[in-house]
Protein backbone atom coordinates (compact mmCIF):
# COMPACT_ATOMS: atom_id res chain seq x y z
CA UNK A 1 0.00 0.00 0.00
CA UNK A 2 3.33 2.28 0.53
CA UNK A 3 3.81 2.21 -3.22
CA UNK A 4 0.08 3.20 -4.09
CA UNK A 5 0.03 5.71 -1.82
CA UNK A 6 3.55 7.55 -3.19
CA UNK A 7 1.58 7.42 -6.67
CA UNK A 8 -1.40 8.87 -5.36
CA UNK A 9 0.26 11.13 -3.35
CA UNK A 10 1.99 12.32 -6.43
CA UNK A 11 -0.89 12.09 -8.87
CA UNK A 12 -3.15 14.70 -6.35
CA UNK A 13 0.19 16.62 -5.89
CA UNK A 14 0.35 16.61 -10.01
CA UNK A 15 -3.33 17.68 -10.20
CA UNK A 16 -3.16 20.36 -7.71
CA UNK A 17 -0.66 22.21 -9.96
CA UNK A 18 -2.33 22.04 -12.89
CA UNK A 19 -5.62 23.31 -11.31
CA UNK A 20 -3.22 26.04 -9.80
CA UNK A 21 -2.05 26.98 -13.13
CA UNK A 22 -5.37 27.01 -14.49
CA UNK A 23 -6.75 29.04 -11.56
CA UNK A 24 -3.69 31.94 -12.09
CA UNK A 25 -4.20 32.00 -15.56
CA UNK A 26 -7.88 32.89 -15.18
CA UNK A 27 -6.86 36.09 -13.23
CA UNK A 28 -4.96 37.13 -16.53
CA UNK A 29 -7.29 39.12 -18.79
CA UNK A 30 -7.13 37.88 -22.93
CA UNK A 31 -5.97 34.21 -21.84
CA UNK A 32 -8.68 32.00 -23.53
CA UNK A 33 -9.90 29.29 -20.86
CA UNK A 34 -13.29 27.30 -20.72
CA UNK A 35 -14.19 24.65 -18.57
CA UNK A 36 -15.37 22.28 -21.76
CA UNK A 37 -11.13 22.17 -23.03
CA UNK A 38 -10.31 21.57 -18.49
CA UNK A 39 -13.40 18.70 -17.73
CA UNK A 40 -11.01 16.22 -17.43
CA UNK A 41 -9.63 18.27 -14.81
CA UNK A 42 -12.50 17.80 -12.61
CA UNK A 43 -12.77 14.03 -12.97
CA UNK A 44 -8.76 13.86 -11.78
CA UNK A 45 -10.01 16.11 -8.94
CA UNK A 46 -12.60 13.73 -7.91
CA UNK A 47 -10.57 10.61 -8.37
CA UNK A 48 -7.96 12.16 -6.31
CA UNK A 49 -10.63 13.08 -3.61
CA UNK A 50 -12.37 9.35 -4.13
CA UNK A 51 -8.72 7.49 -3.80
CA UNK A 52 -7.91 9.43 -0.53
CA UNK A 53 -11.13 8.35 1.00
CA UNK A 54 -10.48 4.83 0.16
CA UNK A 55 -7.52 5.22 1.22
CA UNK A 56 -8.08 6.38 4.96
CA UNK A 57 -10.92 3.98 4.96
CA UNK A 58 -8.70 1.03 4.75
CA UNK A 59 -6.21 2.19 7.03
CA UNK A 60 -8.42 2.88 9.04
CA UNK A 61 -9.36 -0.73 9.53
CA UNK A 62 -5.77 -1.65 9.24
CA UNK A 63 -5.48 0.76 12.63
CA UNK A 64 -8.66 -0.87 14.72
CA UNK A 65 -6.83 -4.13 13.91
CA UNK A 66 -3.60 -3.43 15.41
CA UNK A 67 -5.19 -2.04 18.48
CA UNK A 68 -6.96 1.59 17.87
CA UNK A 69 -10.22 1.38 19.10
CA UNK A 70 -13.55 1.92 17.00
CA UNK A 71 -13.84 5.52 17.54
CA UNK A 72 -10.35 6.42 18.05
CA UNK A 73 -8.73 5.37 15.21
CA UNK A 74 -9.72 8.92 12.94
CA UNK A 75 -8.65 11.02 16.30
CA UNK A 76 -5.33 9.27 16.46
CA UNK A 77 -4.62 9.88 12.64
CA UNK A 78 -5.35 13.55 12.41
CA UNK A 79 -3.03 13.83 15.56
CA UNK A 80 -0.58 12.66 13.23
CA UNK A 81 -1.45 15.67 10.57
CA UNK A 82 1.70 18.51 11.64
CA UNK A 83 0.83 22.18 12.31
CA UNK A 84 1.96 22.80 9.37
CA UNK A 85 -0.22 21.21 7.06
CA UNK A 86 -3.31 22.29 9.11
CA UNK A 87 -1.96 26.05 8.16
CA UNK A 88 -1.63 25.02 4.59
CA UNK A 89 -4.89 23.63 3.95
CA UNK A 90 -6.69 26.21 6.19
CA UNK A 91 -5.42 29.21 4.46
CA UNK A 92 -6.46 27.47 1.27
CA UNK A 93 -9.44 26.69 2.51
CA UNK A 94 -10.13 29.96 3.32
CA UNK A 95 -8.57 31.75 -0.30
CA UNK A 96 -11.16 28.99 -2.10
CA UNK A 97 -14.35 29.74 -0.06
CA UNK A 98 -13.42 33.67 -0.73
CA UNK A 99 -12.35 33.02 -4.13
CA UNK A 100 -15.87 31.54 -4.67
CA UNK A 101 -17.79 33.99 -2.75
CA UNK A 102 -16.03 36.69 -5.43
CA UNK A 103 -16.89 34.50 -8.52
CA UNK A 104 -20.65 33.95 -7.27
CA UNK A 105 -21.06 37.89 -6.60
CA UNK A 106 -19.89 39.46 -9.65
CA UNK A 107 -21.08 36.29 -11.89
CA UNK A 108 -23.58 37.10 -14.49
CA UNK A 109 -24.64 34.12 -16.35
CA UNK A 110 -22.97 31.60 -18.70
CA UNK A 111 -21.22 32.33 -21.76
CA UNK A 112 -23.12 30.84 -24.60
CA UNK A 113 -23.71 31.78 -28.21
CA UNK A 114 -27.45 31.55 -29.07
CA UNK A 115 -28.44 32.07 -32.69
CA UNK A 116 -24.92 33.24 -33.61
CA UNK A 117 -24.20 35.96 -30.69
CA UNK A 118 -22.33 35.96 -27.94
CA UNK A 119 -24.49 35.84 -24.69
CA UNK A 120 -24.63 35.52 -21.11
CA UNK A 121 -27.19 33.24 -19.94
CA UNK A 122 -28.76 31.69 -16.57
CA UNK A 123 -30.64 29.25 -16.07
CA UNK A 124 -31.62 28.82 -19.77
CA UNK A 125 -32.82 32.09 -19.80
CA UNK A 126 -30.40 34.81 -22.50
CA UNK A 127 -29.14 37.65 -19.59
CA UNK A 128 -27.69 39.85 -22.10
CA UNK A 129 -25.92 39.96 -25.25
CA UNK A 130 -21.68 40.25 -24.73
CA UNK A 131 -18.67 41.20 -26.94
CA UNK A 132 -16.41 38.72 -27.96
CA UNK A 133 -14.16 39.93 -25.24
CA UNK A 134 -16.97 40.04 -22.20
CA UNK A 135 -17.56 36.48 -23.66
CA UNK A 136 -14.02 35.39 -23.52
CA UNK A 137 -13.81 37.19 -19.79
CA UNK A 138 -16.88 34.72 -18.82
CA UNK A 139 -15.57 31.60 -19.66
CA UNK A 140 -11.62 32.47 -17.87
CA UNK A 141 -13.92 33.44 -15.42
CA UNK A 142 -16.31 30.93 -14.91
CA UNK A 143 -12.53 28.46 -14.62
CA UNK A 144 -11.27 30.31 -12.05
CA UNK A 145 -14.13 29.84 -10.23
CA UNK A 146 -14.38 26.39 -10.33
CA UNK A 147 -10.05 25.77 -10.00
CA UNK A 148 -10.32 27.87 -6.67
CA UNK A 149 -12.53 24.82 -5.41
CA UNK A 150 -10.34 22.12 -7.20
CA UNK A 151 -7.25 23.65 -5.06
CA UNK A 152 -8.66 22.26 -1.89
CA UNK A 153 -9.91 19.09 -3.40
CA UNK A 154 -6.56 18.03 -4.53
CA UNK A 155 -4.20 19.49 -1.52
CA UNK A 156 -6.07 17.27 0.63
CA UNK A 157 -5.59 14.22 -0.44
CA UNK A 158 -1.61 15.23 -1.47
CA UNK A 159 -1.19 16.17 1.80
CA UNK A 160 -2.33 12.84 3.21
CA UNK A 161 -0.76 10.89 1.03
CA UNK A 162 2.45 12.46 0.85
CA UNK A 163 2.52 13.77 4.44
CA UNK A 164 -0.16 12.13 7.08
CA UNK A 165 0.14 8.57 5.63
CA UNK A 166 3.19 8.41 5.96
CA UNK A 167 3.78 9.47 9.33
CA UNK A 168 0.40 7.38 10.58
CA UNK A 169 1.97 4.26 9.08
CA UNK A 170 5.15 4.10 10.71
CA UNK A 171 3.30 5.37 13.87
CA UNK A 172 1.59 2.03 13.52
CA UNK A 173 4.30 -0.32 13.14
CA UNK A 174 6.13 1.07 16.32
CA UNK A 175 6.30 -0.69 18.92
CA UNK A 176 3.77 0.47 21.29
CA UNK A 177 5.07 2.90 24.21
CA UNK A 178 4.20 1.91 27.61
CA UNK A 179 1.92 4.58 29.15
CA UNK A 180 3.03 6.04 32.20
CA UNK A 181 1.07 4.67 35.17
Amino acid sequence: MTILAKLLGWFSLAVFLAALGLHVAGYVPGVQLAFDQVWWLAVAVLACFVAMAAHWSLFDRAAVRKGQGEGDAEPWLLRRVPRWVWTVLGALFVYALASTAAYFATNEGRADIVKGKYVLTTHGRVVREVSEQEWQDARRLQVRGVSGLWLVFTAIPAAYFLVVYPRARAALAAPEEPQPA
